[in-house]
């Protein structure tokens, strides 16, 4: 149709939460396997929770060599899941919030897992802007939250490219962006925080 006729624009995959290994393991190898069959794609942007759970040594190794398995560029970004959490739970199983230096730790195993120089990057696609933010909060009680330097580096980059179309790619969503039907998912936790200076 129509569609397939759009040749000239810019293809961009996008995929979230994959908590790698996690469940359906299978039907995550089709998926790999079907995007690298896509000619047409120009990157592919993971938004967060690539590890399955506490993003400990072993989950990271596994994510690592999982999405190696593309043969697109990665651009990834944080979730909760890839730093947030300590590598041990509760008695009865509950996750818990990791302090500061552990959750430092983690966003640097993220960023070596994926050659990134930062955890928070900026890239060119003429004519946009492409800006890659991960959830990088060290003290936050909120899963989805960027830290002062993430927010000064934001408005720098929005600052310095008025007038620029720009995607911004992050873990969760605004507040307000939502459909009607999944307000269930507009708790403080798991929109973009902080909320009022984003906004």
């Amino acid at each position: 149709g129509a569609w397939g006729a759009e040749k000239d624009g810019t293809h961009i995959v996008v995929l979230s939460d994959l908590h790698l290994p996690g469940k359906n393991k299978a039907m995550k190898q089709q998926a790999i396997a079907t995007i690298n069959s896509w000619e047409d794609v120009k990157m592919v942007v993971g938004l967060g929770d690539l590890c399955s759970d506490l993003g400990t040594d072993e989950e990271y190794n596994h994510t690592r060599k999982f999405l190696a398995g593309l043969n697109k560029p990665f651009y990834p970004v944080a979730g909760n899941h890839d730093y947030i959490y300590d590598d041990s739970k509760t008695e009865a199983g509950r996750r818990i919030k990791a302090i500061p230096s552990v959750r430092k730790a983690k966003l640097e195993k993220f960023k070596e897992a994926f050659s990134l120089p930062q955890v928070r990057y900026a890239k060119k696609m003429e004519p946009y802007l492409l800006l890659f933010l991960s959830t990088d909060d060290l003290g936050s009680k909120y899963l989805a939250q960027i830290s002062e330097e993430s927010l000064a580096w934001l408005e720098n980059e929005l600052g310095e490219n008025k007038g620029v179309p720009t995607i911004i790619f992050f873990h969760a969503p605004l507040r307000g962006t939502l459909m009607s039907e999944n307000q269930s998912a507009e708790r403080e936790d798991f929109v973009a925080q902080p909320e009022t200076k984003l906004r």
